[in-house]
């Protein structure tokens, strides 16, 4: 009986190792299609990951792993790491003909600019080409906001393509596998959709910086500094600061993303204490934007001072702090009847449905559109146009209230004048009342006087004169 169940274990655990195995073999992905219609193939289902967390591990053993089917296939979200602090491998079957026009080359194409070394290894080749926002602009294969690598095609021997990446912030690996006339047309597109979000930032903050400069309120250089570090984490998030205007400074680049967003964390607080003034309905609320406030100075520091990874962090609490207490102060003053919450709240409102949609996307729950690929850059730049707008609308409240201020001042003192006029007249019609009255005594007392003359100079009998008037 012993024997029979040690037997009946063994078989057991033999089972469960060959459908282990057998599960590992079946983790190797699918080969990508031979032709596409589109010109472009997203390489999500077609990708496989191995975790490297000493990262000593050479491309043979990862070529290796890979051929024995040791890896892991992407989920279908698409290939989301986090933060981590290991090396991660991306690899792909690369087939002989991976599109109908049997083209000579392909682009392989690694939509997230924020990742810090990405060693690309070709078909069998034992070199990597490096490349990562910590190293120059000019070093890349194609000089692209993403990280873009040609591919050849393949006839004959090894297939397998493979991506060594590391990064101290997240880790998203979009990958795309473009034809080259597919991918200079969609190249046009989005910079030239880029250029308008960052020319309308331009203008709207050329624009307040003109107001301020004229109306000296802290509520439009608050809006400037939000307005202006939005630009610039936009520019590290999307690639297009690096392209265009820091590309010979690497360690900016690594930092313009988290510190952008960190500094307009702080934007956001001071811009909704400045705008809403909070400390009027609640003095709570105020005091929590001041330590948001503090919270997104420290970030500041420990993004400068301090390990890329703990920066990061700090960064995306700091701004969801800070965008939530924004919104629950414009709910809380619409509540209390203030008239530029109104606005305010819809701003924001527009903001962080583009932002949902974007997240939405990202674990494939909506479907990918113009509109959901780029619902940052719409949310923001709608956000701050509602916001620009409330602004203005903001000068023309306070210019109406001047103006009806200013008419009561006039009125009260029209009021005051006429007053004054009335009572003058009553004091005129009073004094020329008493100089008659004054008069008439006057001319009595002189009658009376000339009687007492003529009595005191003539008989009374006779009414001759007397021995006085002689």
């Amino acid at each position: 009986m012993f024997n029979f169940s040690k037997l009946l274990c063994a078989r057991l655990l033999a089972l469960c190792l060959l459908l282990v195995s057998a599960g590992a073999f079946a983790a190797s992905p699918a080969p990508l299609p031979s032709s596409t219609s589109s010109g472009r193939v997203d390489l999500t289902p077609y990708v496989a990951l191995l975790e490297d967390p000493a990262g000593s591990l050479t491309v043979d053993e990862v070529r290796s792993r890979f051929a024995a089917g040791a890896v892991t296939p992407a989920a279908a979200s698409g290939v989301n790491l986090g933060l981590s602090r290991s090396a991660w491998w991306v690899g792909f079957s690369l087939p002989a003909q991976t599109t109908a026009r049997q083209t000579d080359r392909m682009l392989l194409e690694l939509g997230f600019p924020t990742l810090d070394r990405i060693d690309y290894y070709a078909p069998g080749s034992p070199t990597p080409v490096t490349t990562g926002d910590l190293f120059p602009f000019a070093q890349r294969p194609v000089l692209h906001r993403n990280f873009v690598f040609e591919l050849q095609p393949v006839q004959d021997g090894p297939s397998l393509v493979l991506l060594r990446l590391e990064s101290a912030g997240s880790l998203s690996v979009p990958l795309t596998l473009w034809e080259p006339t597919a991918f200079v047309q969609n190249t046009y597109v989005s910079y030239a959709g880029f250029a308008t979000y960052f020319g309308a930032l331009l203008a709207l903050l050329a624009y307040n910086v003109l107001l301020w400069t004229s109306i000296r309120e802290r509520v439009y250089l608050d809006y400037v500094l939000f307005l202006s570090e939005l630009g610039i984490g936009q520019a590290g998030f999307t690639g297009m600061g690096n392209a265009f205007v820091w590309s010979s400074w690497p360690w900016f680049a690594n930092l313009a993303y988290p510190l952008g967003f960190a500094v307009c964390a702080y934007g956001v607080a001071q811009f909704t204490r400045s705008f809403l003034y909070p400390k009027r309905v609640s003095a709570r609320l105020d005091l929590a934007l001041q330590a948001s406030n503090a919270l997104a100075m420290a970030t500041i520091v420990a993004l400068l001072w301090f390990p890329y990874a703990l920066g990061a962090k700090m960064m995306t609490f700091t701004t969801v702090l800070a965008t939530s207490l924004a919104v629950w102060t414009a709910l809380y003053c619409l509540m209390h009847k203030v008239r530029a919450a109104r606005i305010y709240l819809l701003a924001w409102s527009v903001f962080l449905l583009f932002g949902i949609a974007f997240a939405l996307r990202n674990h494939g729950i909506v479907p990918a559109n113009f509109l959901t690929l780029r619902g940052p850059e719409f949310g923001s730049l709608l956000g701050m146009l509602l916001l620009s707008y409330a602004l203005a609308d903001r000068i023309q409240t306070e210019r109406r209230d001047k103006e009806a201020a200013q008419a009561q001042a006039l009125e009260a003192r029209q009021a005051n004048i006429e007053q004054l006029q009335r009572s003058e007249q009553e004091l005129e019609a009073r004094v020329a009342a008493r100089t008659a009255e004054l008069a008439a005594a006057n001319a009595r007392l002189l009658e009376s006087e000339q009687q007492q003359r003529e009595l005191a100079q003539h008989d009374m009998l006779t009414g001759l004169a007397n021995r006085a008037l002689f």
